[in-house]
């Protein structure tokens, strides 16, 4: 392991240049920043899923995208507006909500064209279906 002088972990290459390509893709393309993670991992359990949209978009573009995958869902979902640029989705209380947040992260990039950056956040879900 290597440490900056500040004392801080040293990134290695590879993640340095996948944090650079994320930094690009958010500036330069029409693109969405999705982080997941699990709020309460005790019955009722919520996961929140932050998402955060280039400039590339239209401020609307996050809610368009919700309204339709709400309507297409089994579990509680709830959006909340942060700015014209970031938004929350939780996702509650339903044995469904990991497929649902799957749902959801899909219809992104669908819309994008493959162009989401997907990070897991404390999300638990291990995938497999």
């Amino acid at each position: 392991m290597e440490f900056n002088a500040d004392g801080s972990l040293k990134l290695s290459g590879a993640v340095n240049k996948q944090k650079e390509e994320d930094v690009r893709r958010m500036k330069d393309t029409r693109c969405v920043k999705i982080v997941k993670d699990a709020t309460k991992t005790s019955s009722p359990k919520h996961c929140t899923i932050s998402i955060t949209a280039s400039n590339h978009l239209e401020a609307s573009f996050i809610e368009k995208t919700f309204g339709f995958f709400s309507k297409r869902v089994d579990s509680n979902v709830k959006l909340l507006k942060l700015s014209d640029r970031d938004c929350q989705v939780i996702i509650g209380n339903q044995f469904s909500r990991c497929r649902d947040c799957q749902e959801l992260v899909s219809s992104f990039r669908i819309y994008l064209d493959g162009n989401v950056i997907e990070k897991k956040g404390s999300c638990t879900f291990k995938g497999g279906w």
